[in-house]
Formats: structure tokens, C-alpha cells, sequence
């Protein structure tokens, strides 16, 4: 469930953004506002290089590591597991393949490995559907965010040398939404730093109200449940460097949970899966 969450945060804070252009035109016969125009500049940008910036990912092999722990009451750490994967550069009309090379910093036992080729094979079974699939859910959701935030530009702030531009999204009330990653999008505010090129170099995200998923009967996300990630410059793209999703709320039957989510990504290879 986590993973699932965090993966439609990372959706709306960090890829969604460039949905949102347009959305600040002035009323017919007012005068424009310099920073609103700006703020709709950037956001077109960032819709160019979302589409770009997923296809370079998906040309480099990598590693990823995908921490899950579980928190208790008062926030401390009750369990956790590591799990690092090998990721290969993705063939013509396929998902990049993942295969499991780490737990809890061990090489994996004969059932993990057994476990992992299983989930490997029935991904390329459905690889090219599932490719497809994703697209559109991508799509969808962008369409969705375009609806459903507005976008202002809040500031400038240089990292790493480089000169960043803030913008900050919330929710527009009354929005209709329809994509799966819909449910948080109306439920978010947060800030992406972006590059004058359109390239987001960091992003953050946060609910301002309870989320439920499948109404209420899978699970409700609390508000205050949030996400920071961060991307690197590799090539002419900035592609991931590091995640962070923290989510609270109920599962089903009532039972609450409370876990942190932390995935990194490194060497980033151009064409060859990491050795």
C-alpha cells in the first residue's frame, strides 16, 4: 500500500506539474500578471521534459533501493526491510526489467530469488500491455492535475550553483477529476524547484485533507502524510536521486498503520544494465 502511495504522490508532486498551464489565464480584457504568465511559461516547460526526461530513464541502466519501514504510536522505527535491484535500460515498447540483488544487505535466499524471477517473468508477460497501460495512466493524470491545481511562482532559491525557480500547487475546489492518482492531487499542496530548461530538481508534497481509497472500505490516508524527493543531473535531464514518502492512516478492518517509505537511485549507466 505504501509503494502505491507513494507512487501517485511522486506522480502529482514531481511529474504532474506540467499539467497545469493555461490554468492562470487572465479574465478576457484584464491585465496580465507578470508572475501568473511566468508561473504558466514554466509549467509548459515542464510538461515538454516530463515525457523526455521518462524516456532518458528509461534508455540507463541503474540501482534502486527500496526501503519500507513500519513506525509505531510515537513515531519509532518497529521493523524494516531493504531490497536492492539491478534495473536494465527498457526494450523497444517495454517497462525497464528489475531483478533482485540485495535484502537487508545479504544476497537472496533461494525463495527470494524464486519469489523475484516469478515477479520477473510475469512482468514481461505483460510488459508490453502493462507499458501501454502506464502511458495512459501517466496521461490520465496529467490531465487530472491540469484540471485540478493551481500553480503560482513563490520564489528563487540556487542549489548546487544552479538558479532555481519555486513554484507552489494547491487544490482547486470543486475540480473534476478522474484518473486513480485524482483521489491525492485534490488533497495536495506542495513546491517543485525547477530549472529554467523546465527539468525539476527537487519537489515536496504534503495532504491537506484525509484521502480515501476505495471508499474508505481499502484504506484512508491521513492528512499530514507526505513526500520529499530529490533528482540529480545526469546527461541533459535530471533524473532520480532519492525519495521519501511518509503515510499514516487505516487499512482494512480498521487497522492503523504508520510507515516510511525511502528509495534512492545511483549508478546511472547510458545503455548497459549495472554489473
Amino acid at each position: 500500500m505504501t509503494r502505491f502511495l507513494a507512487s501517485l504522490a511522486l506522480t502529482a508532486a514531481v511529474a504532474g506539474l506540467a499539467g497545469t498551464s493555461g490554468s492562470h489565464a487572465p479574465f478576457q480584457g484584464a491585465r496580465a500578471d507578470p508572475a501568473t504568465d511566468e508561473a504558466q511559461r514554466l509549467a509548459a516547460r515542464v510538461r515538454d521534459r516530463i515525457t523526455e526526461s521518462r524516456n532518458h530513464l528509461e534508455r540507463y541502466g541503474y540501482y534502486e533501493e527500496d526501503i519500507e519501514i513500519q513506525l509505531g504510536r510515537s513515531g519509532a522505527e518497529t521493523s524494516r526491510e531493504a531490497r536492492v535491484y539491478a534495473v536494465s535500460p527498457a526494450a523497444a515498447g517495454r517497462e525497464p526489467d528489475s531483478r533482485l540483488i540485495s535484502v537487508d544487505g545479504r544476497p537472496p535466499t533461494d525463495e527470494d530469488r524464486e519469489e523475484d524471477d516469478e515477479r520477473r517473468a510475469d512482468e514481461r508477460d505483460e510488459s508490453s500491455k502493462e507499458a501501454l497501460k502506464g502511458r495512459e495512466r501517466r496521461r490520465e493524470a496529467v490531465e487530472d492535475l491540469r484540471r485540478g491545481l493551481i500553480v503560482r511562482v513563490e520564489g528563487r532559491e540556487t542549489i548546487a550553483g544552479r538558479q532555481l525557480t519555486i513554484l507552489a500547487f494547491e487544490p482547486r475546489d470543486g475540480a473534476k477529476l478522474r484518473s486513480r492518482a485524482g483521489l491525492f492531487i485534490r488533497a495536495m499542496k506542495g513546491r517543485i524547484w525547477v530549472t529554467p530548461a523546465g527539468d525539476i530538481a527537487k519537489a515536496e508534497a504534503e495532504l491537506v485533507d484525509d484521502v480515501s481509497v476505495g471508499w474508505g472500505l481499502i484504506a484512508r490516508v491521513w492528512r499530514g502524510s507526505s513526500l520529499r524527493a530529490q533528482q540529480q543531473p545526469q546527461g541533459d535531464f535530471w533524473l532520480p536521486q532519492d525519495m521519501t514518502a511518509e503515510a499514516s492512516g487505516r487499512t482494512l478492518l480498521f487497522r492503523t498503520f504508520r510507515t516510511r517509505y525511502v528509495v534512492r537511485f545511483w549508478g546511472y549507466k547510458l545503455g548497459a544494465a549495472p554489473e
